[in-house]
């Protein structure tokens, strides 16, 4: 819970499909009172209007075009939610960030990291805002699947394009992830975490990032 003169934390859960991302996220929000100004602000990434552009207008983009829509997402949301935010002296929660689009976009489809990278750092320079804290939650891709179409099943969700490429492509992404945290963790001040999802429940996977955050 955020107290009275701490410094506002931007805290990034990021990971594969089926890790319990969102979860998490409701957990935190659980604890939520409306009339507590200083609650943590939750966002969740992509916004509606450029996921929609993605996921339900049939646009499907390139890699490229895909990358940048992803971007323009962010920047919306330092500008509109994550720096108004902070500014009120809030904790903001992010279901999905950076991490996603540098495992997909850049490892898995071949978009160059070095240019994703130079827009991100641009970007965080000009609204002089980036994580203070990134979890990365992984599982294997079997179990990844798994799960992800589990859930989808049970809230009669047609959002598949992610489970329908199938294990090879999950298995890439998992690197791309801890390919990402490998890059992170020694070149930044802020903190960064790997948890393996694999063998935890969500309880235990909580606790671990309670931890981390504490």
């Amino acid at each position: 819970m955020h107290k009275p003169n701490d410094t506002p934390k931007f805290i990034t859960i990021s990971g594969m499909e089926g890790t319990g991302k969102s979860t998490i996220i409701e957990i935190f929000k659980s604890a939520r009172r409306e009339d507590d100004k200083k609650y943590p602000f939750f966002i969740r990434e992509p916004e509606d209007p450029f996921r929609r552009l993605v996921v339900e207008h049939g646009l499907d983009p390139d890699p490229f075009t895909e990358m940048l829509i992803y971007m323009a997402s962010k920047s919306n949301s330092f500008n509109q939610l994550v720096v108004p935010a902070m500014k009120e002296g809030r904790d903001v929660y992010a279901d999905r960030w950076y991490a996603e689009l540098w495992a997909f976009q850049c490892f898995c489809k071949g978009v160059s990291s070095k240019l994703a990278d130079k827009l991100n750092d641009a970007m965080e320079k000009y609204f002089q805002c980036s994580p203070t804290h990134q979890i990365i939650l992984t599982a294997e891709p079997e179990t990844s699947l798994s799960r992800s179409k589990k859930r989808l099943s049970e809230s009669n969700s047609k959002e598949t394009r992610f489970e329908d490429m199938g294990v090879k492509f999950h298995s890439r992404v998992k690197e791309g992830f801890e390919a990402y945290y490998n890059k992170i963790k020694n070149n930044t001040t802020n903190s960064i975490i790997l948890i393996d999802t694999e063998n935890l429940t969500i309880e235990e996977t909580y606790d671990k990032i309670k931890l981390f955050l504490n």
